[in-house]
């Protein structure tokens, strides 16, 4: 397709004065606040407040993401996921943050028909997704290990939960947003009334930016050195204005291997057919009220498509999505018509109504 790089020299000069990059982009803000950057769940990770205590709070938020990773890493032999991962069948009383989560997966997993399912750790591992020895499996092995991600085969009794032999969590597709919901309570709690968190990409926003105007968010271009339409590689293609929310983005930009058979394949998994999306998204965002259900919804919407997220927003009515497509078009939500600016010149435009 033509390029426009000349057509984009005054958008990209605007843009780099609106937006700043902290993961999806964010805006600064003009008070004075405290600014924390740490590793943590296998990404790095921002929380800047705003207020007297900003410094306090944000150490406390800190702290609960370590506490959460201890908990839910499903690599860390010495976490409480990894216990569980290796209980053998045995009975195993969780803690109320591994509980609450694996009740929200499996609920999930339900609701979505297996097409998100919080169990696909032997497929994902198969595939080399988590220790990034990269490797095409076998049809065979894919339906073999399909066998220990059935959901409905694991069970609660009383206060414990009984996962069967060779089945394992991986809460991947949750755990950052789970935690950012936690960090924002914690700064709700000292009394933060505003703050952005960056979360490896994940973006949660408490209050107001200065206490009365919407943040500025920016998407990051998903295409990476692919470039498949109009949009400039490593542009920002739109900004979002928003305040008290969560936007969280999936897309297989980011981690992703190419076969010897010369196929790209990417981390996120249909769990009905244990194998890599292609659906031509090339991102999915979602803007809710909570981090945990955005980042489920991040992950689903991906998986499922634009038709039937399209029927899950109708019904639930309480988030909003942009997809981005290979083919360089967008589809956003009207929820969000007088939220977004594009930045860029997209194929197609289309703003979902119910």
């Amino acid at each position: 397709m033509p390029t426009i790089a000349n057509q984009h020299k005054t958008w990209n000069f605007i843009k780099r004065s609106l937006l700043l990059f902290i993961g999806l982009i964010i805006v600064g803000c003009k008070s004075q606040g405290n600014s924390i950057t740490f590793q943590s769940m296998d990404t790095a990770m921002t929380i800047k407040s705003f207020g007297k205590n900003s410094k306090k709070a944000n150490l406390l938020a800190q702290k609960k993401i370590f506490d959460l990773d201890k908990i839910l890493s499903a690599v860390d032999n010495q976490s409480e996921l990894y216990a569980l991962n290796h209980s053998c069948g045995k009975k195993f009383k969780p803690s109320y943050e591994l509980e609450s989560l694996i009740i929200f997966g499996l609920e999930k997993a339900e609701i979505t028909g297996g097409a998100f399912n919080p169990l696909l750790f032997p497929v994902t591992y198969e595939w080399g997704f988590t220790s990034k020895n990269y490797k095409l499996p076998s049809k065979e092995r894919i339906e073999e290990l399909l066998i220990l991600t059935d959901y409905k085969k694991v069970f609660f009794e009383d206060e414990n939960i009984f996962l069967p032999e060779g089945m394992a969590f991986d809460f991947g597709a949750l755990g950052k947003g789970f935690a950012g919901d936690e960090a924002i309570k914690i700064l709700a709690d000292n009394g933060i009334e505003s703050a952005v968190l960056d979360l490896g990409g994940n973006i949660q926003l408490l209050g107001k930016k200065n206490g009365t105007e919407n943040w500025k968010i920016g998407l990051r271009n998903p295409f990476g050195g692919t470039d498949p339409s109009d949009i400039v590689q490593g542009s920002v293609p739109l900004a979002l204005e928003l305040s008290d929310c969560a936007v969280i983005t999936s897309g297989g930009y980011e981690r992703y291997f190419t076969a010897d058979n010369g196929k790209k394949y990417i981390h996120i998994l249909d769990g009905r057919s244990g194998y890599p999306v292609e659906n031509g998204i090339a991102s999915s965002t979602i803007i809710a009220k909570n981090g945990l259900y955005a980042d489920y919804l991040s992950t689903t919407s991906f998986i499922l498509g634009k038709e039937e997220t399209r029927k899950i927003w109708e019904k639930a009515g309480d988030f909003e999505f942009i997809m981005i497509f290979s083919d360089g078009s967008i589809s956003y939500t009207s929820g969000l018509k007088d939220k977004i600016t594009l930045l860029e010149k997209f194929t197609a435009e289309e703003i979902i109504e119910k």
